[in-house]
């Protein structure tokens, strides 16, 4: 079967066809990655030392992170998956290429959620499609970078600070695209930051708040919901 993150990649690059923002590095750059191949005889070498693993892992370049596995697709083999980390960066790239090892498609993750452009080929080094996930936000991951940096002290760069980054084009409560930011405080509670995709207004703060899994009361109330109940009882959210 494909895995599950596969799954959510090839739905995600394949949801929105739009023009945008930002590239990011590690050749995110279309022109490079067009022609990027996948070193299937590096694979099966690396794939002998380790035969019953699931997935192969290398070291790159200056700290980089590389693991290499098949794909599946319908219990058939599909391809190959090639995952770009750096040991204290929050992204993640990630290739996918077909069995002869020319590349299918690529994007990128900041805290698992997909940034910049996202590229779909062919297998002959021809773009079939594209995805700009920065488009709806005016308000760009840069500037939310600098704003939590300078705002709260928060280093979103670094993962030991922040527990999740999140961000999507809320339909209900507030009717725009916003960011959600999750910082680590103490034990197991978290500062949640609500922000403005557009403007980058601070739309809502909840401190201290314990971190959820799968036990969550029925009482609960997202930050959403908490800030929506805030304007219409015309009560007046933390400061920013």
């Amino acid at each position: 079967m494909m895995s599950k993150l596969s799954v959510i990649l090839w739905l995600l690059l394949f949801a929105t066809t739009c023009v945008g923002q930002d590239n990011l590095g590690n050749n995110s750059d279309k022109d490079s990655l067009r022609y990027k191949r996948f070193d299937i005889e590096e694979y099966k070498r690396l794939a002998r030392k380790s035969p019953t693993a699931y997935r192969i892992r290398k070291e790159g370049k200056l700290g980089e992170l590389i693991e290499l596995r098949d794909e599946y697709e319908k219990n058939s083999f599909a391809g190959f998956r090639e995952s770009h980390t750096y040991r204290d960066s929050p992204y993640e790239y990630i290739y996918l290429y077909n069995t002869v090892g020319n590349i299918t498609a690529y994007c990128a993750y900041l805290y698992q959620m997909p940034v910049g452009k996202g590229y779909q080929f062919d297998g002959h080094g021809h773009e079939v499609k594209y995805v700009d996930y920065d488009l709806p936000y005016k308000f760009s991951i840069d500037s939310l970078k600098v704003k939590m940096l300078h705002q709260y002290g928060i280093n979103l760069m670094d993962k030991k600070e922040v527990f999740s980054v999140r961000r999507y084009e809320e339909r209900e409560y507030i009717k725009r695209p916003i960011y959600i930011v999750c910082a680590h405080w103490k034990d197991n509670r978290n500062d949640i930051y609500l922000i403005d995709g557009i403007n980058g207004e601070t739309l809502y703060i909840q401190k201290a708040v314990e971190i959820i899994r799968d036990d969550t009361p029925t009482d609960w109330k997202s930050i959403e919901k908490l800030y929506h109940d805030s304007k219409s009882s015309s009560s007046i959210p933390t400061q920013q």
